[in-house]
């Protein structure tokens, strides 16, 4: 797995990941349950990471950066 971004929002994160599964990529949340648990933690776990399998990183990464920067679906798929 590689992560391909981290978010200071565990909500931000889940939202993400359900667009990435919805593109048909496998994403996996790193810290997610245990910022629902206490959100205290986020800052010491330095965010909630999502990760990737190897060979869908870099189109996952182009995917997210691309939501990140408010580009409508179309944009973000080519």
């Amino acid at each position: 797995m590689i992560e391909i971004a981290r978010f200071a929002d565990v909500y931000e994160a889940e939202i993400a990941a359900s667009r990435l599964r919805a593109d048909g990529y496998d994403p996996v949340l790193g810290g997610a349950e245990h910022v629902k648990v206490n959100p205290l933690v986020l800052m010491a776990l330095g965010g909630v990471n999502l990760s990737v399998p190897g060979d869908q990183a870099d189109a996952a990464r182009r995917l997210v950066e691309s939501l990140r920067g408010g580009a409508s679906p179309s944009e973000a798929s080519t």
